[in-house]
């Protein structure tokens, strides 16, 4: 009796794994890039869709240390997929610390990939390339 249950769970279908593209991304935007980013273990199929993330949260909370941070946003910069056909629509970025190099790499990535909208909890100066982005139709700054 086990054995007829094993196999039924085994054929039976991945039904999230089934939706499309557009909404798994949609799905993966609402959460934590580091929660997105952990979904590439699950099969091959998910394994790079975390790349085309319209939208990426970064919180230095959910870290350690902020070197770990640090390291975690450029590694998500270095692989997401950089096509026109995957510009980033919003960048949240909520950082406890004051440190200006990532900063300055989040303004640069944002910019350079056509961001929409930004959201920062971080005190910073209003750079002059946010300014000059053309893309951008909202800027949100706290402190």
């Amino acid at each position: 009796m086990a054995a007829v249950k094993k196999k039924k769970k085994e054929t039976e279908a991945d039904r999230l794994s089934d939706l499309p593209d557009c909404l798994l991304l949609r799905i993966l935007s609402l959460v934590d890039t580091t929660i997105a980013v952990r979904t590439g273990v699950l099969s091959n199929r998910w394994s790079c869709l975390w790349t085309r993330l319209p939208i990426l949260n970064f919180d230095s909370q959910l870290f350690k240390t902020y070197g770990a941070f640090h390291k975690f946003v450029i590694r998500v910069f270095s692989q997401r997929c950089g096509s026109e056909q995957f510009n980033l629509v919003r960048l949240n970025f909520h950082s406890k610390s004051g440190s200006t190099t990532v900063v300055d790499r989040v303004i640069r990535y944002a910019v350079s990939h056509f961001v929409q909208e930004i959201h920062m909890n971080h005190s910073c100066l209003i750079d002059r390339r946010l300014i000059s982005c053309t893309s951008l139709t909202t800027l949100h700054l706290e402190n």
